[in-house]
């Protein structure tokens, strides 16, 4: 694997043109010399990953996971262990590869780190590279060009490895035909299920039962430790109301950065696609081609007239062709290179020769050009406001930052000089129980657990200010404590009957299942009460793992044929399978091509993965588990 990618080098590096950055603007790490005087959470050819590195990943990590589940996470959710062993393999695995770009010198041209830099969004104005935008950019985060340019380079590098290793998996195509045959293999069922709570009735728990299980499952009735709590903020955002800006700046401002506030030049156009897979052979490119220059005589009979009406017929674009091929307005950026390049090359009205995708053959007529134009000041003098007092919020925030610290350490027994020094105000709280789900912001870990600190519990003492990211600081003062208690066995009994009654009648449910099943295998007409036939595939059922399963491992040579299965409720199901369905593809189906990129692309991460237990062998990783335990 080594030998591979070193006598690949030239080839390596001219992946990097292919390579779309994942990292967020100003996310980039360096990656090999950080650490610190505590213990690491790991180490690294003897290199240290720090508790604090790890710590803002794990952060980080937590943050994506709540904008993806809508904020609606539980803070035991956000630090179980597997999120923070995963977040602790991601570290360990950029520095494994970092330290092989490093050991094997792959080289960044300079030409392609200044266009990667070119094509962030971050530094462009109007669509362009700015150097009036990209220097201020990072001068606002306090980065130097030179510091900021070495980061990228180093994550190239990086990425430029991952794409050598993991980007060569191959796929056969009887393999990927195969793997969409049943994938798209349909089977008619019909269900029976046996529900726990049917067999139920006469269920009996005995005392001694139920004192044992309380017994054995006392954590599950801790009521946690909670407490009460007052708090202040020092943010950016609050602080935005403390500043003003001077009338000239805006308008200075504007002058020097018009490009910024204009609306790029947009087309609006319509298509007819012939699909063709990026990997057709020569006697379907063929075909597909004389197909479209056919239609592209056709419309040129009469000028495009009658463009809509041929695209409805001819184009094989689901999601246009019933509008007559229309894909309204865009802007550069928004469709594919080729597609974009051919629009944006042709006169109002005009047709296109048939342009070549990863989709197909296109045949695009323009049908309309809305020039680029500059918002005027009055258009964008709120908004240019806005921006130029976030950034004096933001010098404000960094000034005060060690003085707001300061001040709520130095006086511990109250928030209130705090608040007036700053004016800030004075929030307070509902009980925040340890260990479940609290509200925003106590569902940050170290405030959390700062707030059940001995210093702040015993003493009543402020807790430090602490970052809570966005430019946010925090300090918090408890006014009412719980301890945790053992909720008593007279206080909990019902539901632990409950839990045991359903345990046994589920085992009893499932039992009457089996000898059901067992009943039709052998053709013994047992009673059961099926319900309507429903069409099942393995992707996008709402049934259980166990059940597809079940199903698809039923017999089709004869049918009907039955299949049995647990359900997450806790009871049993019976399947009876009365059809299937085989799909015949055909040999240009596209979907085997798509499938095929998605089969190659879980060889390659297999691959990756074998290159990185490869490149641990040789530098060596050590663990310590402790700091990775929650606090």
């Amino acid at each position: 694997m080594f030998e591979a990618v070193r006598n690949n080098r030239i080839v390596v590096q001219s992946i990097l043109g292919l390579i779309v950055l994942t990292f967020a603007f100003f996310g980039v790490e360096s990656y090999l010399g950080q650490g610190g005087t505590e213990q690491p959470v790991a180490e690294v050819a003897g290199q240290p990953i720090s508790r604090a590195e790890f710590e803002n990943e794990l952060r980080k990590q937590q943050d994506r996971m709540r904008a993806s589940l809508g904020g609606e996470v539980d803070l035991e959710t956000l630090n179980a262990p597997a999120v923070r062993e995963q977040v602790l393999e991601s570290l360990i695995n950029r520095r494994l590869l970092a330290h092989f770009a490093q050991d094997q010198h792959l080289a960044v041209p300079d030409r392609q780190l200044q266009d990667t830099i070119a094509n962030l969004p971050a530094f462009q104005d109007n669509g362009r590279f700015s150097m009036a935008r990209y220097e201020q950019m990072l001068a606002s985060q306090g980065m130097s060009q030179a510091g900021f340019e070495a980061q990228m380079r180093q994550d190239l590098a990086f990425q430029q490895t991952i794409s050598a290793v993991g980007g060569g998996g191959l796929a056969s195509e009887t393999s990927t035909r195969q793997l969409l045959g049943l994938q798209l293999e349909e089977r008619k069922v019909r269900v029976a299920r046996l529900k726990a709570e049917s067999y139920s009735k006469g269920v009996s728990i005995a005392d001694d039962r139920v004192a044992a299980y309380y017994e054995a499952n006392k954590a599950r009735f801790e009521q946690a430790a909670r407490v009460k709590a007052e708090y202040v903020i020092l943010s950016r955002e609050g602080l935005t109301d403390q500043v003003s800006v001077d009338p000239e700046k805006v308008r200075q401002w504007y002058d020097g950065h018009q490009g910024s506030y204009g609306n790029p030049e947009e087309r609006a156009a319509r298509h007819i696609l012939i699909q063709l897979a990026a990997d057709a052979s020569e006697e379907d490119v063929a075909a597909a081609k004389a197909k479209a220059e056919a239609i592209l005589a056709r419309l040129r009979e009469d000028g495009g007239k009658n463009f809509g009406e041929i695209a409805k017929a001819e184009s094989q674009d689901p999601g246009s062709a019933g509008n007559g091929g229309d894909l309204g307005s865009f802007s550069r950026g928004m469709m594919v290179k080729p597609f974009e390049d051919a629009v944006f090359a042709l006169k109002e009205g005009e047709i296109s020769e048939p342009i070549r995708t990863d989709f197909g053959l296109h045949i695009i007529q323009l049908t309309s050009i809305k020039p680029a134009s500059v918002k005027s000041f009055d258009e964008v003098r709120g908004q240019i406001e806005a921006e130029l007092k976030g950034q004096a919020a933001a010098r404000k925030f960094a000034e005060l930052a060690e003085a707001f610290s300061n001040v709520v350490y130095e006086q511990p027994d109250s928030l209130k000089p705090a608040a007036e020094q700053f004016k800030l105000e004075i929030h307070t709280t509902d009980w925040i129980s340890r260990g479940a789900a609290a509200p925003a912001p106590f569902d940050q870990k170290r405030l959390l657990e700062a707030v059940f600190s001995s210093d702040v519990l015993e003493n009543h003492h402020n807790t430090e200010a602490i970052d809570l990211g966005d430019a946010r600081l925090i300090a918090a003062r408890v006014l009412s404590h719980e301890p945790a208690k053992l909720r008593p066995l007279a206080e909990v009994r019902d539901s632990i009957v409950a839990t045991l009654t359903l345990e046994q009648a589920g085992k009893a449910a499932v039992s009457a299942g089996e000898a059901a099943l067992e009943g039709l295998r052998k053709g013994q007409g047992a009673s059961i009460d099926f319900g309507a036939a429903q069409s099942v595939r393995r992707a996008g059922a709402s049934l259980s793992g166990p059940e597809l399963r079940a199903i698809f491992s039923a017999p089709a040579d004869k049918l009907p044929a039955y299949a049995g299965a647990s359900t997450p409720d806790g009871g049993y199901a019976i399947f009876e399978v009365v059809e299937v369905k085989r799909e015949t593809i055909a040999k240009d189906d596209p979907r085997v091509s798509a499938l095929r990129r998605q089969y190659e692309q879980l060889i390659g991460e297999r691959d990756l993965s074998v290159f990185l237990k490869a490149l641990r062998k040789t530098y060596g990783v050590e663990v310590h588990n402790a700091p990775l335990q929650q606090s």
